[in-house]
């Protein structure tokens, strides 16, 4: 099992492949079902809700449970209980892309540079983090395919990019880096 692979889905047919973390959201009528299926399959579940049925306590491994009193304005429930929702997964997602190796030390490293912004952002990251020029962390950024974490992993190591790849699956960015300072 994965730890904190979310997976934010609304029905048991969303949980592919197995061994992740089935987060679900309160949807009235199917929730319980998905959870029940998720953990069938082999998947850590959890529930985040602001009222708690009482099937969900067994349905879930964990159930986080905003308990936010009754909304400002009746029948709105983007107020207390979405706000305080959307701070839980904000937290989730959070441990999530630290725990999955995405952040490094305090940067996002697991971004996606497709668009020119996500590409400044990938280049300042590395340019920070290897301290070097934006140049060079261009030209490594190109090597790498647009991996900001196997760029500063080639950086690291001066491997080219398949063996720097196999060396940060083994030992990861930090361990790469430390090395990289011994030397």
């Amino acid at each position: 099992m994965q730890p904190f692979g979310v997976i934010q889905a609304v029905d048991s047919d969303d949980l592919d492949p197995p061994g992740k973390t089935l987060t679900h959201l309160p949807y009235e009528g199917r929730a319980v079902a998905a959870l029940r299926e998720a953990r069938r399959r082999k998947a850590f579940t959890a529930f985040v809700c602001s009222s708690l049925p009482a099937t969900a306590r067994r349905a879930a491994d964990l159930v986080i449970f905003a308990d936010t009193g009754p909304e400002l304005i009746a029948g709105s429930t983007r107020l207390k209980a979405g706000t305080a929702t959307k701070l839980i997964l904000n937290a989730l997602s959070t441990a999530a892309f630290v725990s999955l190796g995405r952040v490094y030390r305090g940067r996002m490293v697991g971004l996606k540079p497709s668009s020119a912004k996500l590409r400044r952002r990938a280049r300042r990251t590395i340019v920070d983090l290897a301290g070097i020029s934006p140049a060079r962390a261009t030209r490594l950024l190109t090597r790498a395919g647009g991996q900001v974490r196997l760029a500063l992993a080639m950086h690291f190591t001066g491997l080219p990019r398949l063996a720097a790849q196999r060396a940060l699956e083994k030992q990861g960015l930090r361990q790469l880096e430390m090395l990289a300072r011994r030397r």
